[in-house]
């Protein structure tokens, strides 16, 4: 059964909620930009692990089912499945500065 989220009950019991996660953010530290600049604050330089993605270049204006809702990916974007499945658009700008395509899709290739 759902939750009526007009039932004065649900409401007050909602908003206990929020006002407990906002008590428990103030409480945690929180980090400016300046202060994450700061050089003696670095532990480590990392690189993201290689991990083989499929994609294809959108046509036309699509909407895209991700794990997140709805996005919208425009033509020229691109659409992008992850290592665990999932779909999503990227804008082509991002992609030509996180992607290099490797290879063309033959189907077999095993990714992720």
């Amino acid at each position: 059964m759902k939750p009526d989220y007009r039932d004065a009950d649900f409401t007050a019991y909602q908003t206990i909620k929020i006002k407990e996660a906002i008590k428990v953010a103030k409480d945690l530290p929180r980090i400016k930009k300046d202060d994450a600049l700061e050089e003696s604050r670095w532990q480590f330089n990392v690189r993201k692990k290689p991990i083989l993605q499929r994609a294809l270049v959108l046509k036309e204006d699509t909407i895209v089912e991700t794990s997140e809702g709805n996005m919208i990916g425009h033509a020229g974007d691109y659409l992008m499945e992850d290592v665990e499945g999932n779909f999503y658009p990227c804008k082509a700008s991002v992609f030509g500065s996180t992607y290099d395509i490797i290879e063309p899709y033959g189907g077999d290739t095993e990714h992720g």
